[in-house]
């Protein structure tokens, strides 16, 4: 992850915005949560070093551990939120979706529900999103990784559609 370290320092500005560009290392980070969710069995393959901030619908949820963040099952959140039931889990909605079914993306479908504005907390200087390749606006999710200069998971935001 030198080279997010390398650019941190050499330039203070936003990534730029270009929805088909992202640096190499956000790809790779994303790439390593994707496999991690989508391998059954625990993993220590997630770039988290810090305590990870969970958000669902852009609103704090709760903090897991980095000594936690390798288990599944830590990753779950409850609330009334986009007609769903509990748990949901940003590992999950990936793992739903199996292999080859996700994209590295800046876009967001205009069907996922937010109960605030995005979070600002997120302790990262960059940011990257998973959502899934096709979907029907119900079955639509976006997994925005907030990444810290040296390539760390330091926030993760789970917003849903509405099911039908």
């Amino acid at each position: 992850m030198a080279e997010l370290a390398e650019l941190a320092s050499e330039r203070a500005t936003e990534m730029p915005r270009s929805p088909d560009r992202f640096e190499p290392g956000l790809e790779r980070v994303a790439d390593l949560f994707i496999n991690f969710a989508l391998d059954a069995g625990e993993a220590d393959g997630v770039p988290v070093d810090t305590p990870v901030r969970l958000y669902l619908g852009n609103v704090y949820e709760k903090t897991i551990s980095a000594g936690r963040s390798s288990k599944r099952d830590a990753w779950g959140m409850c609330a009334n939120y986009a007609d769903r039931s509990c748990p949901m889990s940003p590992v999950d909605v990936i793992a739903e979706r199996g292999p080859n079914a996700t994209t590295i993306s800046r876009e967001e479908d205009a069907c996922l529900v937010t109960r605030a504005p995005s979070p600002t907390d997120t302790g990262s200087d960059y940011s990257v999103t998973i959502r899934p390749k096709q979907s029907q606006c119900g079955d639509q999710f976006a997994v925005h990784l907030y990444i810290n200069d040296v390539g760390q998971i330091t926030a993760v935001n789970l917003l849903l559609g509405t099911p039908s």
